[in-house]
């Protein structure tokens, strides 16, 4: 991949150094001996990223590579991940649940020695992370265990993805750094919200949202059309592609959608918008999804998926939480043109439907919580970022407990393993948020109908 390049050159020799020691894990009766030692600073940006040394147990695992892909899965393996294992200079980590067929990923494993490292349930259990105590099996944010595992393997950027999204070929996600890239900007503080699918120009001009945008503002032309009374579309000549921290592709012929859309509104459905990448404003939410997702270091500390709720709601949820602290950085989120094309797994529209049910009910709690925090008084973001979750659980009552003592687990071991969080820049004041109208008919009549 050549995103970054000019920044990964500086570590790549320290990264080989590195991975000539081997990480190593073990499945059971393990005891944390962790040697953090800094490798390499890169003094080229606002942060410095210090690649580590750890002792996990007596099994050597395949050196992890600049790119990282991390995939949790109950399936088979699939096109999707043999080509991104064949065709694209990156590492696989893939965590296992208890329902995976641990022989056929074993099996694929030893395929790909250099590639791909498989995670069974007794692997993880034999990993030092203090946050596999606080991560339920059968649950989507399994995923977390391989986000820590590939920055601890040195990795500085994590493609976060579902093997139902293949890769376009020949190039998938290769070369977006040269896409062009363009911003929005707000012209008054009246709009909390930005629905960035409509840009992208869908196929037969299909009014189509993103899953978990707030059902009250769909219809609201302020919140989907660019250069409007409401926000200002530029070409982004003054912002530097490495700040764009979190890069969310679309997916053409099964976009992510929710449940209400695939159940009322007319699928599949392409984006025909090529090579563009779109940055929403500061202080604009935009919900982003664990399908496919490019990360950059900057961002891995919003890579934890929260676990009090469901898998459907918690990716949601994450890019809410982590779009908030970025705003108090020099970093951005961006949405792409769409480098997959999503055959979904089985599901059901109904369950999806329940599973989601957050997504309808609470969503415009949580930007609320959001939009009223602020991080006055935090020298840093690790502490603003548990403050914030603190809130979450304990006011808005939007996570539960356990996703706290998660949250602290989390930090903890970003941490030991040596990574440094981006430095505050600014600090985005606390706001209220608009709400839709009220429909009142009650002044109309039935003559005023027949008129």
């Amino acid at each position: 991949m050549r995103l970054l390049a000019a920044r990964t050159q500086l570590v790549g020799v320290a990264v080989c150094c590195l991975f000539c020691t081997c990480v190593y894990v073990r499945a059971q009766n393990f005891s944390l001996a962790t040697d953090v030692r800094r490798i390499v600073s890169n003094s080229n940006h606002a942060y410095s990223k210090k690649i580590t040394r750890q002792r996990f147990g007596s099994t050597p695992v395949a050196r992890l590579r600049s790119t990282c892909g991390v995939l949790t899965t109950i399936l088979e393996v699939n096109e999707a991940v043999v080509h991104i294992v064949r065709n694209l200079n990156v590492s696989l980590v893939v965590i296992g649940d208890h329902k995976t067929n641990h022989s056929e990923w074993d099996a694929f494993q030893s395929e790909h020695t250099n590639v791909v490292l498989y995670l069974s349930p007794d692997a993880q259990n034999g990993l030092p992370f203090r946050t596999l105590r606080h991560v339920p099996w059968n649950h989507f944010g399994r995923k977390s265990i391989g986000f820590l595992y590939a920055i601890a393997g040195g990795c500085e950027h994590i493609y976060d993805f579902d093997d139902d999204n293949h890769l376009k070929k020949p190039d998938g996600f290769d070369g977006v750094s040269s896409w062009e890239v363009f911003e929005l900007r707000a012209k008054s503080r009246a709009l909390h919200v930005f629905n960035p699918y409509p840009y992208f120009q869908p196929t037969n001009d299909t009014f189509i949202w993103p899953r978990g945008f707030p059902l009250q503002f769909i219809r609201d032309e302020r919140t989907y059309e660019v250069n409007s009374g409401s926000l200002e579309l530029k070409v982004a000549d003054d912002v530097e592609f490495d700040s764009i921290a979190v890069i969310q592709s679309l997916a053409d012929h099964d976009p992510d959608v929710d449940a209400i859309y695939r159940m009322t509104r007319p699928l599949p459905i392409s984006f025909q918008r090529q090579k563009s990448i779109l940055i929403p404003p500061r202080a604009v939410y935009s919900p982003w999804n664990a399908q496919a997702v490019l990360v950059s270091n900057p961002a891995f500390f919003g890579l934890l998926l929260p676990v009090s709720v469901t898998g459907r709601v918690s990716d949601i949820w994450r890019s809410y939480i982590t779009t908030r602290l970025l705003w108090e950085t020099r970093y951005r989120i961006g949405f792409s043109s769409s480098f997959v094309t999503q055959y979904r797994n089985p599901h059901s529209y109904m369950v999806d439907f329940a599973d989601e049910d957050d997504l309808y009910n609470r969503v415009d709690e949580l930007l609320q919580a959001l939009a009223s925090w602020t991080s006055h008084g935090h020298e840093t973001l690790e502490t603003a970022y548990i403050d914030l979750v603190t809130k979450l659980v304990e006011e808005a009552a939007i996570l539960g407990e356990s996703d706290l003592q998660l949250a602290k687990a989390w930090v903890d071991d970003l941490k030991t393993i040596g990574y440094v969080w981006p430095t505050i820049r600014e600090r985005v004041p606390s706001a209220g948020l608009s709400t839709a109208a009220i429909v009142n008919q009650r002044h109309l009549s039935v003559s005023d109908e027949t008129k």
